[in-house]
This record gives C-alpha cells, sequence and structure tokens, in this order.
C-alpha cells in the first residue's frame, strides 16, 4: 500500500458518492411527505406539541407519528415516556 489511488478506485468511490446522495435524498422527501401528511391529519394535536418551547413542525411530526393522537393508555407521562423508549 503506497496511499495511491489508483482510477477505478476513484470511480468506484465517485459512483457511491453518487448512489449515497441519490437514496439520502429520497429519504429525505419521504421523511418531508410524512410530516406533511401527519401535519395534515393531526393538525390540533402538532399545533399543542409546538407550544412546547423548542418543539418544531418537524419534531412535533415525528411525536405524532410515534405516539398517536390518543394519548388515554398512557397513564402518566412516565408511563408514555418509557413505553415509548423516550428514557
Amino acid at each position: 500500500m503506497d496511499g495511491k489511488q489508483s482510477m477505478i478506485n476513484g470511480q468506484l468511490l465517485e459512483v457511491s458518492f453518487e448512489v449515497y446522495h441519490f437514496y439520502l435524498g429520497k429519504i429525505m422527501q419521504v421523511e418531508e411527505n410524512i410530516g406533511l401528511y401527519i401535519l395534515g391529519y393531526f393538525p390540533e394535536e402538532c399545533a399543542l406539541l409546538m407550544e412546547i418551547p423548542g418543539v418544531k413542525q418537524q419534531s412535533a411530526a415525528v411525536i405524532s407519528r410515534e405516539v398517536g393522537p390518543n394519548i388515554e393508555p398512557y397513564m402518566t407521562v412516565g408511563h408514555l415516556a418509557f413505553w415509548k423508549g423516550f428514557l
């Protein structure tokens, strides 16, 4: 090993980065669509969550998606946090 990169290795690395960025973009699109879907179906819940300092639109969508609109099955905040893995 002399620390030099061959032309083929350079091409493979370039293609790998292109594939990585392609799928990263697709993942970001899907996450955005999920967030918009959640915000569309649970606007009141998301609005309440966004009143919490530091909780913005994406965090509200993630929390809504993980917890759901009905928190009645959870007896306390501690139960919810433990069950959903927030603790």
